[in-house]
This record gives structure tokens, C-alpha cells and sequence, in this order.
């Protein structure tokens, strides 16, 4: 009977441990020196789009251009009106109106634009996807968007996207668009910040309270889903820790958490297979921040999803993304889910 009691505590032992809600006492370290801004935008917002008109021989509104962006390409979609159709298209982007092919006398030369379309047959719009680069978040690029279009009735014009004239001699127009910017903001570290941990969770695999959150931040007092990032570093539960929230698009975020595949982790809070129960993604989550093999089906399914789609990926308005809590380097990292508010 004995043996039997101490074979069962070793199993609660080992289950407690890898499940990191419990372990030595953690000492809590001095954060009142640690910076108040310790949080990283997420800066891409696809809510804005730009409508700009198309203009016809100077005098015709025929249909509208709509330029949007993801987080790879510069979208514009030509809708034009009912009658109107496009036999060719020339599109520049640039840095500034500065950066176009533009003769000595500021006309444009359009046969120098970036990007030229041919249609055979004609067509009444298209959809031109640009490829971002470097350009960010934030950013102020110039267009330009020159049309040969005809209408059923015969008539035949030119066409350019309108909203500042350039500054030659011949008609034509340049417009602008902003890469929309937002913000998560994020507390950061400040030593009235709190939360209590809570294990088992029923939100995820821990539960966490957050207290003396002030308004105007993406995270408030309340419950929130929580996520195990260390398998053998603890923390206790129904214990208050005075923390800091970091999200995981920081540049300088702790050691433990540099080299931990986010992208892949944030696909996984974002498309949870149905049937998943909390440790399946648990065991999917720990496989990328500790290298864990699990062999629940749920959670490899996951993984092999993660693995074929996540690269590149980012949470857009309305999706989930990982806010680290962080204590101090002997208690357990755990991260809460964050719908993202940009619009």
C-alpha cells in the first residue's frame, strides 16, 4: 500500500511539474526601475481603404480605383461603370511624386510607369496586386493610375485615377495612400500590475485575473485565457504576482522567448481544430516553445497545419495574439490571448 502511495505521488509529482502550475518558490524581482513602454505594435491595419474616382477626358467620372493592403501587397481593384471598358492600364507606385518618370516640364511619362496591362478583349476592371517590400506600416506612397478606355457607344478616351493634378502642361493626376497604422497597447511593466493564476483553467490551459489595469489599454481587469510557454519552470497558482505584458512583436522580449516561433504559435491560437481540447493545444503550443513531441491527434494535426501555413503570419483586426506575462527569469512565462482591436 505504501509503495503504491509513493508510485501515485511521483505520477502527481511529474504531472505537476510538466504542467508548470507549481514548483519552488519564486522570488519575485524589483520592477520598479523596468520601462513603462515595453510593448511592440502590432502596426498593420486593413480597415481604410482608398476610393479614388476615374476620370475620362477630363470631364467623366466612369468608376472608382480602391487601393487596400495586407501585410504583402498593395491592392488596387478597378470597378468601372456599366458601358466602360479598359483596353490598356499603367500603374506606378513610388516613394514620392519625386521618385516617378516625369519629363523636364513635370508630364508624366507613362510608357516609363512600373506596371503596364494589355486587354484583348476589353475589360470593365482588374485587380493589380503590388508587391509591399520594404514599405511599412505607416508609410505615404504615391500612385498613379493611367487608363485607354472605350464605351459601348464608341467614344474613346484616356482615363487617369484623380486627385492632385501633375505639374506640366498635359492633364493627368497622381494620388496618395498611407499604409494605416494602430497600436496594441500594452501596460508594460509596472509593479501595480497584478495577476493570480489559476490551474486547470477552463478558458485554456491556465486561467489568469488581471487587477489595477487603468483604461485606455488593449487589456483590462478580468479573466482571460491563458497559454503554458515552459514546461519545467513553475509558478503557483491562487499566488498574486506583480508582472509585466509584453507582446510577442516586441523586439527585446526575454531570452527564454527570442527563438520561439510565434508566427507559428499565433496560427494556432487563430485556428483551433474543433475538437481540440485545451491540452491538445497546449501539447501543439509547447511543441514550439519546447520542443515537444506530442502524440495526441488533435494536436499534431495542428502542428502539421501550423507547419504549412504559418510562415509569415500575423494576426489581423479581430484575431488573437500572444501577450506574454512575465514575472521574473524563475517563474513560468505564460501568455493570455488578445483579440486584436484595429479596424
Amino acid at each position: 500500500m505504501a509503495r503504491n502511495f509513493l508510485v501515485a505521488l511521483s505520477l502527481l509529482v511529474l504531472l505537476v511539474s510538466v504542467s508548470c502550475s507549481g514548483g519552488n518558490n519564486p522570488i519575485l524581482t524589483d520592477q520598479s526601475d523596468q520601462a513603462t513602454d515595453l510593448l511592440r505594435s502590432n502596426e498593420w491595419s486593413f480597415g481604410a481603404d482608398l476610393v479614388v474616382p476615374i476620370i475620362a477626358g477630363q470631364n467623366y467620372d466612369i468608376g472608382t480605383v480602391t487601393v487596400s493592403n495586407d501585410y504583402d501587397y498593395l491592392y488596387f481593384v478597378v470597378a468601372l461603370d456599366d458601358g466602360w471598358w479598359m483596353n490598356e492600364s499603367h500603374l506606378h507606385v513610388a516613394d514620392s511624386l519625386n521618385d516617378f518618370p516625369l519629363t523636364k516640364k513635370g508630364n508624366p511619362k507613362v510608357g516609363n510607369f512600373d506596371h503596364h496591362f494589355s486587354y484583348d478583349p476589353a475589360v470593365n476592371g482588374d485587380v493589380y496586386s503590388i508587391d509591399i517590400g520594404d514599405w511599412e506600416a505607416g508609410d505615404v506612397v504615391a500612385f498613379a493610375l493611367h487608363l485607354v478606355v472605350t464605351a459601348d457607344w464608341g467614344q474613346n478616351e484616356t482615363a487617369w485615377a484623380g486627385c492632385y493634378e501633375f505639374d506640366g502642361n498635359r492633364w493627368g493626376y497622381w494620388c496618395e495612400y498611407e499604409f494605416d497604422e494602430c497600436e496594441i497597447d500594452l501596460p508594460g511593466c509596472v509593479e501595480d500590475y497584478q495577476a493570480k493564476y489559476f490551474y486547470p483553467g477552463t478558458l485554456g490551459y491556465w486561467d489568469v485575473e488581471l487587477y489595477n489595469v487603468p483604461p485606455g489599454f488593449d487589456v483590462y481587469n478580468g479573466m482571460w485565457p491563458a497559454w503554458c510557454i515552459q514546461q519545467t519552470v513553475f509558478a503557483y497558482p491562487n499566488t498574486m504576482y506583480d508582472i509585466c505584458l509584453l507582446s510577442t512583436y516586441w523586439d527585446e522580449l526575454p531570452l527564454e522567448a527570442q527563438d520561439i516561433n510565434w508566427e507559428a504559435i499565433a496560427w494556432i491560437l487563430n485556428h483551433k481544430h474543433p475538437d481540440a481540447t485545451n491540452m491538445d493545444i497546449q501539447h501543439a503550443i509547447w511543441h514550439y516553445t519546447d520542443g515537444f513531441n506530442p502524440t495526441d491527434p488533435e494536436a499534431l494535426a495542428m502542428i502539421q497545419d501550423a507547419d504549412d501555413n504559418s510562415e509569415g503570419y500575423y494576426p489581423g483586426p479581430g484575431d488573437l495574439m500572444a501577450v506574454i506575462i512575465y514575472v521574473a527569469d524563475n517563474v513560468q512565462m505564460i501568455f493570455i490571448e488578445v483579440e486584436m482591436g484595429c479596424e
